[in-house]
């Protein structure tokens, strides 16, 4: 829908200028905008399909296009479980790196079932991370579920 947006912006320009009309700057900032936002999604999108998280009995490894994060479990310090309205945003924490993976989510429309976000797996993750890392819960509100070391 970005992308649209940015090819139907590009019209409306082409066609001003080339009937001699000149443009405003409102349609130049539009363009620039919607361009931003649809670079913005498409990175995001991207990052998301090159996501890896793999447990292995020595840590944790965690792969996208943009990082690259190698968790020993004795090093992971703290867990944060945050919900969200896609699926609960798991953030891993160790001394010197930390990264964030979904849990499955639902993208539903008026019902229907538009797209999923997140591993499949998630919750499983989550499970098998607090139990190899030896972590317990902290703190626990509404919002949030915090796990570190005894």
């Amino acid at each position: 829908m970005a992308w649209l947006l940015v090819f139907l912006t590009l019209i409306y320009l082409a066609v001003t200028l080339w009937a001699d009309h000149g443009t405003t700057w409102g349609p130049i900032l539009l363009l620039v905008l919607f361009l931003l936002s649809a670079s913005s999604i498409s990175l995001g999108n991207w990052v998301d399909r090159k996501t890896k998280l793999s447990l292995t009995p020595e840590g944790i490894q965690y792969r996208n296009g943009l990082r690259s994060v190698d968790l020993k479990w004795e090093d992971v310090q703290e867990v944060r479980v945050l919900e969200s309205s896609f699926g609960q945003r798991v953030h891993v924490i160790g001394p010197a790196a930390r990264f964030v993976f979904r849990t499955l989510g639902e993208v539903r429309v008026q019902g229907d079932l538009k797209g999923q976000l997140g591993f499949a797996q998630g919750t499983l993750i989550l499970k098998e991370i607090l139990a190899t890392a030896n972590l317990t819960k902290r703190v626990d509100s509404e919002k949030a579920r915090y796990y570190s070391r005894p």
